[in-house]
């Protein structure tokens, strides 16, 4: 009986420890824990079984890992519960606990992808939890969606449609694709394995990390090019291009390292507390 209550309390909480925010920054080696230092932990909930998911009408139910920055920003992945003749909701989600802001979605199965999409594909899921930066409010999450890419060629559009898995990233505010397999496409071999031509990355397993406000890390379990033997990505050249997110939109146009941002950009910030 006492480990179903535990399961009840731990799927039913989500809680991060407000820290003084400079701890992290200014402090070499590991931070000291609260009983060596004496410094006051306060918990405080992000979100419970009690808060409703936004533009939603159901309440949240399950979370995975939440990723917590210096400045009191966390980021998760959580869902609800079926009903309501719809499946359930899957999303992405941030609140800001220092301006005590109300959770607002990231991206959900609502969602429109990015450029590169002119089949005018939505987000399915995001499959794992999602990363924030230490000291920005640049995340980095995993995103599964159906082909999102057609190429087009005289007399219409003939291609296969492509482009399934993806990494979705914000460092200039808006969400942007920053890895793609569409890297064997014409137009798009900035998506590509390193110092390969037109071989592109299959899929990211695991989760991506991100740090200086516009670089992401992320592992790719292989690689493959038509009509050649399969290869693996090298763990020794996982990096973007330039420290920065390797694509932005439109039309190839090479990126260029943004300014750090203090605030959060969302399309609208609705909320999730009931």
């Amino acid at each position: 009986m006492r480990s179903a209550r535990c399961n009840i309390l731990f799927c039913s909480l989500l809680v991060v420890p407000l820290l003084p925010s400079g701890l992290l920054g200014e402090r070499k080696g590991p931070p000291p824990s609260p009983i060596q230092s004496n410094i006051e932990v306060k918990w405080r909930v992000v979100a419970n079984n009690g808060v409703m998911v936004p533009n939603d009408g159901r309440n949240f139910n399950s979370y995975n890992e939440p990723s917590l920055n210096v400045n009191q920003l966390v980021v998760f992945r959580a869902r609800s519960k079926g009903g309501m003749g719809r499946e359930p909701a899957h999303a992405v989600f941030i609140p800001n606990m220092a301006q005590e802001t109300p959770v607002i979605t990231v991206f959900d199965r609502t969602t429109s992808l990015p450029q590169p999409n002119n089949l005018g594909m939505t987000f399915r899921e995001p499959p794992s939890f999602p990363r924030i930066d230490l000291r920005s409010d640049t995340i980095a999450s995993r995103g599964n969606h159906g082909p999102a890419w057609r190429s087009g060629q005289a007399g219409g559009f003939s291609e296969t449609p492509a482009g399934t898995p993806g990494i979705y990233t914000n460092p200039f505010g808006i969400l942007i694709a920053g890895a793609s397999n569409l890297g064997e496409m014409l137009g798009f071999s900035f998506f590509g394995v390193p110092g390969l031509d037109r071989t592109q990355f299959d899929v990211f397993p695991g989760t991506p990390a991100v740090t200086d406000g516009a670089t992401i890390v992320l592992e790719s379990r292989k690689a493959f090019r038509k009509r050649r033997p399969t290869v693996r990505a090298s763990a020794a050249q996982p990096e973007l291009n330039a420290g920065c997110p390797q694509q932005v939109w439109s039309c190839g146009k090479s990126t260029s390292q943004p300014m750090r941002r203090s605030t959060f950009t969302a399309s609208t910030a609705t909320t999730g507390r009931s």
